[in-house]
């Protein structure tokens, strides 16, 4: 009989061959991945960075940190008082981020990749707690470490959600097996508390008591006395989901006409979804920000074989699952059920844009990984001993270093936003919300030709996004050509009629036109929908003064000066308003408002000075002429008024003097004045 040889407790090598130390591998696919994603430090902000970061009042403003944790009632989104999304935790985290560093976009990368790093460190410890061995543990999260399409949750900093989420949702689910091992009641509550701050973080995470109950099939426990412990998840589950439901109805947006897919064009949304993420996963090349929506045909029978192939793969499993093992199931169950808030069978705000992204599977991916790791392990082992170590070093490290290259290549592609919408519309040329974003960068840099080639390119693409007809308009305009920016700002309000915005845009075109009474027609519009806008107040007053309705455009210069206290024109415009009107007393009072803003405000000066001639009060215009001619000493109309009041005062040496410096600025003095002068 041979002797039984024990194998070695390959756990605890704290010496001999270093390599083989899994505290030392572990260190180096912390290192690898610090250095796959290290372009990231050189990276800016990009897209809604801008929102979630930089220009988030609630970082800056004091009282901010309170408005972050009750922004889950807002009814509507305010940057002044709530967040995009209720993430609390994530906004807690650029919060005190800012009190550190401000906003230098670095630290906030940095952050994301070790909160990566430690993500694939917590997976690496689950999938041992699941009972996979060694090997498979550590390739499958090295994978998850450096795979393409984990990029965008961690060199866009907006995605500190996922990377935070995870650290929480990875942490939670090793708490709950520990506990169910046979650990104190103290892993239990951590794990509860865990799940709670990674709802918190972000609520994608809702699945993870489904999560539980697939863990305890995996390792062939008691789904009941799991799904029992597991009734606390679910609760805090239904609640997160239902606030994060309405908030994407309600602050977010996610609902109306382009959201409204009936319920079979849904199931194969979602089954189209589960195969492009399986694919990418298998295959993540090209990768882009945005790979678009697709044009799903519910007549055509081609539409039905994604969702043909997922009925297959179901019945598979369940006909060959004493031959696959629980592995294959709990994998691509893992993987749907997870996935499953973002796949389409609920609407959320992206769909508008694309039905898939890389940054939505960033928890799920790793179950596919998992699951071709280990087929490719179960393959392995069955060759001979030198071709297996080999064929698995040479597929392991191609596989390995490829991800790292491409990997490292697409953290690029976050540099900038100019960057960001040019590769990804160089990968997905019918993205055209990147040609919109791209046009929208162009048109700030003052290149209007580029811009508009961008924005009809995404009219083109999609002719019912109204926003870009708008994004013409104003290239337009700024191209000096606003007759034809009219007919780009009526089609976008043909297709979103409620954007006062955009009214304001076409009123301002056909002011700059002198179509006075349609510029009127449509600020009237945008005063209505917006009482407080005082620019808006502000241009109407102005082209009603230019029609001479004078009165009409006084109370609207008045509406100005309310809700403008600041605004010297508005004072000044109102004042002048008065004057025409005979309210004499009333033009005073605005004109020394006017100046009282602006003290060096010369027209106001002048104006007030006619007023006080018009009421007798030489003596006071005078003094304000001199004051308008020591700032202005060229003002040849002062100079030729300031001889009038001093003929009028008497002082007829001054009124000389100032009359024959207006003759020089080219104002004649009037012969009857003339004859009373010399005559004298």
């Amino acid at each position: 009989m041979k002797p039984k040889l024990r194998k070695p407790d390959t756990n605890k090598h704290t010496g001999g061959n270093i390599l083989k130390s899994r505290v030392f591998q572990v260190a180096v696919l912390a290192l690898v991945i610090f250095i796959v994603f290290s372009g990231t430090i050189r990276n800016g902000f990009v897209w809604d960075d801008d929102y979630y970061i930089y220009r988030n009042p609630l970082l800056t403003e004091p009282g901010g940190l309170a408005k972050i944790w009750k922004s889950y009632y807002a009814p509507s989104f305010d940057p002044q008082q709530n967040t995009p999304q209720y993430y609390p935790l994530v906004f807690t985290t650029f919060y005190l981020e800012h009190k550190l560093w401000g906003f230098n976009p670095a630290p906030y990368h940095i952050i994301n990749v070790l909160l990566h790093i430690a993500d694939t460190i917590l997976l690496l410890m689950v999938l041992q707690k699941l009972g996979i061995s060694w090997y498979v543990s550590l390739i499958t999260a090295a994978l998850f470490g450096i795979h393409p399409t984990q990029v965008e949750s961690v060199a866009w900093a907006t995605e500190r959600k996922n990377v935070l989420a995870g650290l929480f949702y990875f942490g939670a689910i090793l708490s709950f097996l520990h506990y169910q091992d046979g650990a104190k009641i103290r892993y239990y509550l951590a794990s509860l508390l865990l799940f709670v701050c990674a709802l918190l973080s972000k609520t994608a995470t809702v699945m993870l008591p489904v999560v539980l109950v697939l863990a305890a099939y995996l390792k062939d426990r008691s789904i009941r006395k799991t799904t029992f412990y597991a009734v606390p998840f679910f609760a805090f589950s239904a609640a997160a989901g239902l606030v994060t439901l309405t908030l994407e109805h309600t602050m977010v947006g996610a609902s109306g006409a382009e959201w409204n897919f009936p319920l079979w064009q849904r199931i194969l949304i979602v089954s189209h979804s589960i195969w492009f993420y399986i694919g990418k996963i298998l295959w993540p090349h090209p990768i882009s920000f945005l790979y678009g929506q697709w044009d799903i045909n519910l007549h055509s029978s081609t539409a039905y074989l994604p969702l043909i192939a997922v009925l297959t793969v179901i019945a598979a499993l369940v006909i060959f699952r004493k031959n696959l093992g629980r592995l294959p199931a709990f994998s691509l169950a893992y993987f749907v059920i997870v996935a499953a808030p973002a796949l389409g069978f609920i609407s959320f705000y992206m769909m508008r844009y694309t039905f898939v992204a890389d940054h939505f599977i960033y928890l799920a991916s790793w179950s596919i990984m998992l699951l071709v790791v280990s087929a490719a392990a179960w393959f392995f082992n069955r060759l001979p001993l030198n071709p297996k170590i080999v064929a698995r070093s040479f597929v392991t490290a191609g596989v390995l270093v490829g991800c790292s290259a491409l990997t490292a290549y697409e953290v690029q592609k976050f540099k900038n936003l100019p960057t960001l919408w040019q590769r990804t519309i160089a990968v997905s040329p019918g993205a055209w919300l990147a040609h919109n974003n791209l046009g929208v960068i162009y048109a700030a840099q003052g290149q209007y030709a580029k811009a508009l080639e961008h924005y009809k390119t995404t009219i083109e693409l999609n002719p019912d996004y109204a926003t870009a007809y708008n994004n013409t308009g104003v290239a337009l305009v700024l191209m000096g050509q606003p007759a034809k920016a009219l007919d780009y700002y009526k089609k976008a309000l043909e297709l979103k009629s409620d954007d006062a915005d955009w009214i304001y845009n076409l009123a301002a075109a056909y002011a700059k036109l002198e179509k006075n009474n349609e510029a009127i027609e449509y600020f009237r519009k945008v005063v209505q929908m917006k009482p407080d806008d005082s620019v808006a107040w502000n241009n109407l007053a102005v082209c009603l003064s230019k029609i001479n309705r004078v009165s009409e455009a006084a109370e609207a210069y008045r509406k100005v000066t309310e809700l403008d206290p600041k605004h010297a024109e508005a004072h000044y415009n109102l004042a002048v308003s008065y004057q025409m009107l005979g309210r004499l007393d009333d033009a005073v009072e605005y004109f020394k408002k006017a100046l009282a803003i602006r003290p060096n405000y010369l027209e106001a000066k002048y104006r007030l000075a006619l007023v006080y001639r018009q009421q007798g009060k030489l003596t006071d215009a005078a003094k304000l002429l001199q004051s308008a001619l020591e700032q202005e000493p060229e003002f040849a109309q002062a100079n030729y008024d300031l001889g009038l009041v001093y003929f009028g005062l008497g002082q007829y040496e001054n009124a000389k003097l100032y009359f024959r410096i207006a003759e020089n600025q080219g104002i004649p003095t009037p012969e009857e004045i003339r004859q009373s002068l010399y005559g004298k």
